[in-house]
């Protein structure tokens, strides 16, 4: 994955560290203790969850909205399998995202949710390092920068509880 821009580079960084304190405070916690409610009302599992749908639906927001490109499949980028949205079918708001991936959660393993979100992070860097210095000062860039920060977030919230 070769960076298209000085931007991705910095970004590309920034999401190792944030994913690398992730993965520790995870660690910390196990996965035993991943069914406990950290605030919210949420699991760990459901926070992780709940991540991870937000950074695969970079993809389609990047790329379809603000690229202009066409509509993604959901099989192209939805870790889950419970979105359940047809092509015609309007977008839910993101509480309703929220309590379908919290659902999802609750009947899958510490280790299929934390897949799920390792998947998601890997396509969210692959897309990073598709970003050129233009789309970077835009919308492209605001909303990525906005995903890296809403991971940096819950991460700081599991911290609190590690």
């Amino acid at each position: 994955m070769t960076p298209r821009s000085p931007w991705s580079t910095d970004e590309l960084a920034r999401l190792d560290d944030n994913g690398s304190r992730l993965e520790r405070v995870l660690q910390r916690l196990g996965p035993d203790h991943w069914d406990r409610p950290i605030g919210d009302g949420w699991t760990v599992k459901q926070m992780l969850a709940h991540l991870a749908f937000w950074e695969e639906t970079t993809l389609p927001v990047i790329e379809t909205m603000l690229r202009g490109g066409p509509e993604l499949p959901a099989d192209r980028w939805y870790g889950g399998d419970t979105l359940r949205l047809g092509p015609d079918d309007p977008w839910p708001d993101a509480d309703s995202h929220n309590t379908r991936e919290a659902s999802w959660a609750d009947h899958q393993t510490a280790a299929v949710v934390l897949d799920r979100w390792r998947q998601a992070r890997h396509r969210l860097k692959q897309l990073v390092a598709t970003v050129t210095e233009p789309e970077a000062l835009g919308d492209v860039g605001d909303h990525l920068t906005q995903a890296r920060e809403h991971t940096e977030h819950h991460a700081e919230q599991l911290e609190a509880m590690a």
